[in-house]
């Protein structure tokens, strides 16, 4: 089976890791809100990602079990592909993090697509099976595979196969 994986708040607290880190950047540099939406104006989170980028993508931490699950699957013979929106250009040296964290927390994949703009063209052409995400609208661009959403709540909305941690994706991916 060749399965799809997006990277932030999907396997990681990415959210959280990138919240805790703007309110030390804001004590830092004495700084309110931006505004009621925006901790940061564009310009300081541009600075604040040349600040913390490493720190943040480098020790973000991991949700419970998917590296066994993900480790599993590889182990199995499915292929792990993983397909994210990071880019050069929201945070420099992000492929090099994203591959340093990959290979430090010892998750095996076989190919990882950055820059994702359209998730829903990414994973036709990589002909999944299988795509896990956490976010509702990248799901809807998507037609082929068996989609999964990564949720918080198993309240929450979606129109889509939910799952609240790894041990359910884990437990819908066994049923396919």
């Amino acid at each position: 089976m060749r399965i799809g994986i997006d990277i932030d708040d999907t396997i990681t607290e990415t959210k959280r890791e990138i919240s805790k880190q703007i309110k030390k950047f804001r004590r830092q540099y004495k700084l309110k809100r931006y505004n009621e939406f925006h901790q940061l104006s564009d310009e300081n989170f541009t600075k604040f990602m040349t600040e913390y980028g490493s720190k943040i993508y480098l020790e973000m931490k991991i949700k419970k079990r998917a590296i066994e699950v993900i480790r599993k699957w590889y182990e199995e013979g499915h292929e792990i592909y993983f397909i994210t929106a990071r880019a050069e250009s929201d945070c420099k040296n992000i492929e090099e993090y994203t591959k340093l964290f990959l290979r430090k927390n010892i998750i095996p994949y076989h190919y990882i697509m950055f820059n994702s703009k359209n998730k829903g063209v990414d994973t036709a052409t990589l002909n999944l099976d299988v795509f896990i995400d956490d976010r509702e609208s990248v799901l809807d661009t998507i037609k082929g595979p068996f989609l999964i959403r990564v949720i918080a709540d198993k309240k929450n909305y979606s129109k889509y196969k939910k799952a609240r941690n790894w041990k359910e994706i884990e437990e819908i991916v066994s049923t396919l």
